[in-house]
């Protein structure tokens, strides 16, 4: 069976919609332990102060104490949880912006995704640096104007500032997204897709049309593996220039650190995929830029791993590009720096 280079970005969408719903999972369970111990110690406040004007027994306290570790505990597991979700859901948006990425060279107007992806770093950034600058601008005004109550008030204005700018934001995201998942699913033609695109463009039934892109990403891939292709569906709007793609300098460079560069010309939309550095037997799959625009020198730079570079000697890389939707394979000619 030939590889299809649409696989790894819907791969990639695949992955990033089970991260987003392992997260969602997560945050849920957080909320709920986190409710279960202000309450536990609530109680724990309410009975210390209520056994303060009683004259009791040590055995009586007990129950008490034991109140008081079991808030902390649920706490210290909702904070542990809280960070995991946060975790996975930066791998969930890392794998959403690789897969629309690499099918953005594919399928037009799929690159609304990767911009609303784009946002969702942005609301996050936005949401770890908000207590930083409210203490920052808080003090700065308490300085100005000698009122801490002003410094108060300035800081919780903008927390309502920087709170709607973040949710703002966040719409537009899921909105960008869901628009991404309903193309790609009117592409496949995946009512499944489809429906997943339109809940997460909601918002808050985002959780449920992750789980939908999910399950019909699971059988849109498992069709594209039996044969099915979008790319086959393009052709070339130059018919009577053969699809080519060419490395246009004499050589690139390639260094130990693992970077090679190299400028390629291709006459037709291409998408690089691996590069094998010959007789190192060293390949990679990154690339950036990864998507080569037709009839125009790009400048590509590939990452491998540490690399026995001997300064000087010339090295044949082998390149594996999608062109059009047709596999081909071109040499890079790099010196060694």
């Amino acid at each position: 069976m030939s590889y299809n280079p649409e696989l790894p970005g819907l791969e990639k969408l695949k992955k990033g919609s089970l991260y987003n719903i392992l997260s969602a999972f997560l945050a849920v369970i957080f909320i709920v332990l986190f409710i279960v111990a202000i309450f536990i110690g609530e109680t724990f406040v309410t009975t210390t102060v209520t056994l303060s004007n009683v004259t009791l027994s040590n055995s009586t306290s007990l129950p008490t104490n034991s109140s008081n570790l079991a808030a902390l505990s649920l706490f210290s597991i909702a904070g542990i949880l809280f960070i995991v979700a946060l975790i996975i859901e930066i791998l969930g948006i890392i794998n959403l912006r690789s897969g629309f990425s690499l099918l953005s060279g594919m399928i037009q107007d799929i690159s609304v995704g990767k911009t609303g992806t784009t946002l969702w770093i942005i609301t996050a950034l936005l949401s770890f640096l908000l207590p930083v600058l409210l203490v920052a601008i808080g003090i700065a005004i308490s300085f100005s104007t000698g009122s801490t109550l002003s410094g108060i008030v300035g800081a919780t204005f903008l927390v309502y500032v920087i709170d709607g700018v973040i949710f703002v934001l966040g719409i537009i995201a899921n909105i960008l997204v869901g628009i991404a998942f309903y193309k790609l699913g009117s592409v496949y033609s995946s009512s499944t897709v489809k429906v997943g695109g339109v809940l997460i463009a909601t918002s808050i039934l985002a959780f449920i049309g992750f789980i939908l892109t999910y399950v019909g990403l699971g059988e849109v891939i498992r069709r594209v593996k039996g044969g099915m292709s979008v790319t086959q569906s393009w052709s070339n709007p130059l018919t009577n220039i053969p699809i080519a793609i060419y490395q246009t300098q004499p050589y690139g460079t390639i260094s130990p650190n693992g970077i090679l560069t190299f400028q390629v010309y291709s006459t037709a939309p291409a998408t690089l995929l691996s590069a094998t550095i010959e007789g190192l037997n060293f390949s990679t799959s990154t690339f950036n830029p990864q998507f080569v625009p037709a009839n125009q020198n790009t400048n590509v730079m590939a990452y491998f791993n540490t690399l026995p570079i001997t300064q000087g000697a010339m090295y044949r890389i082998v390149i594996t590009a999608s062109v059009n939707g047709t596999i081909m394979r071109f040499v890079v000619n790099a010196l060694g720096t």
